[in-house]
């Protein structure tokens, strides 16, 4: 059975907000927005219409389809493959529906008798702002036009690549940037609504970089309560962040005193992560964790994406930046283990990728996170590690893991047992 066909017979009601009924899909052209645009410049900084969602057409169940749109040329992909921008609902922590973009790209082949399998993908850190949503094909002012990686082996294997930018990145407000939940739901949305733009299986792989690793650990552990109706064969977590209080307190206290040269890029990401949390949930407040100059330095995250965000903090110490006593909080640590993977067993057996040269999620705290979270709760973990690969480097060398892997996952052979 199909995604489509599933989610038409699913009638699921509650917090969760699975997809009861899809609702309109407007597949033309809403206020002269194209149904068929060519790959923009990559350089270019415009947001297209696209991405401009109107009052009257955010309502709606999650999972739903809000519009679609055929891009053609993007580089890197193959050829003859199909190439969509999605645009569709999904949820906020509050329970809000909000409207969230994303990219579907599908193989050249028609889809097996069931449909295509399903990766979806999660990407890393990218920025907090409009302008950093991988689905618009731009280098994310100046960073580089960001696809899933494997994306051709994938094609290659007659998979579909769903693909979310998260909330906020493309449309929205701020991006709750490593907020686990957010993301998962953003991801599981995405499967639902591109099953509306083609025909899917129901069995899906999740598969994430960096913050996508978090994010594909965070939709492992949602996706059987919030969205039923999809099968997860499996996870795949590359160098994922995990373990986030440890995370927040190493970043400030590497700079805590004035140094900037240590730990300086991961001072950044926890930066980022403690700005998503005052702009997310109520028991934090901007002038409660950021000094007056970090408040203001901090503004860039509302318009620029990681290099912007970068530069702002180039200079800047923790001790600038955050207020005395900020990774003592009470709050910041109940934020913190709330975004943390490893509460909730995930059904779906996991592998997790992880280079020991990797300067910014080390690879001692994902050991930590497979040794002390993972497994005491059941999950099922293949862990391997990349000697002498980096944060980034390790993605190429696990190629052949990776997909070996999802393969397996796709044709019903059983995982390696156990954890570790």
């Amino acid at each position: 059975m199909s995604i489509a066909a599933a989610a038409a017979m699913t009638a699921i009601l509650g917090a969760c907000g699975a997809v009861v009924s899809t609702g309109p899909v407007n597949r033309g052209r809403p206020g002269g927005i194209p149904a068929e645009v060519n790959a923009p410049n990559p350089d270019s900084n415009a947001l297209p219409a696209f991405y401009d969602v109107s009052p009257s057409a955010a309502p709606g169940p999650p999972g739903s389809l809000i519009r679609m749109q055929r891009v053609l040329g993007v580089p890197g992909v193959a050829t003859k493959a199909r190439v969509w921008r999605i645009l569709y609902r999904s949820r906020d922590v509050t329970g809000r529906v909000i409207a969230v973009s994303g990219y579907v790209v599908a193989p050249a082949t028609r889809a097996p008798s069931g449909g295509y399998p399903v990766i979806a993908w999660d990407h890393g850190t990218t920025g907090m702002a409009h302008p950093c949503g991988p689905s618009l094909f731009t280098n994310l002012d100046g960073q580089q036009l960001y696809l899933a990686p494997y994306l051709n082996s994938y094609l290659a294997r007659r998979y579909a690549v769903v693909a979310t930018d998260y909330q906020g990145l493309g449309t929205g407000t701020l991006h709750p940037y490593l907020v686990g939940a957010s993301e998962a739901w953003n991801t599981l949305d995405a499967v639902r609504a591109a099953g509306q733009v083609l025909r899917l299986s129901p069995n899906v792989v999740v598969v994430g970089h960096s913050q996508g690793g978090q994010a594909a650990l965070f939709t492992g552990q949602l996706a059987a309560t919030y969205a039923p109706e999809l099968h997860l064969r499996g996870v795949v977590a590359i160098a994922p962040a995990t373990n986030l209080t440890v995370a927040v307190t190493v970043a400030s206290s590497l700079s805590a005193a004035g140094g900037i040269s240590h730990g300086q890029g991961d001072l950044d990401f926890v930066a980022m992560a403690l700005w998503a949390w005052v702009h997310t949930y109520p028991n934090l407040s901007p002038s409660s964790i950021f000094t007056t100059l970090g408040i203001r330095d901090m503004e860039v995250a509302g318009t620029g994406c990681l290099p912007q965000i970068a530069a702002a903090l180039q200079h800047i110490s923790a001790a600038h930046l955050l207020r005395p006593g900020v990774t003592n909080s009470a709050l910041v640590e109940a934020d913190a283990r709330l975004n943390s993977p490893g509460q909730v067993r995930v059904l779906a057996p996991m592998l997790v990728i992880q280079g020991t040269k990797d300067h910014t999620v080390p690879w001692q705290l994902t050991q930590l996170f497979v040794d002390q979270q993972a497994c005491p709760i059941g999950d099922q973990v293949q862990l391997e590690l990349f000697a002498g690969d980096s944060h980034s480097g390790v993605i190429k060398p696990a190629a052949a893991t990776v997909l070996r892997w999802i393969a397996a996952r796709f044709t019903g052979q059983p995982a390696r047992p156990g954890c570790g």
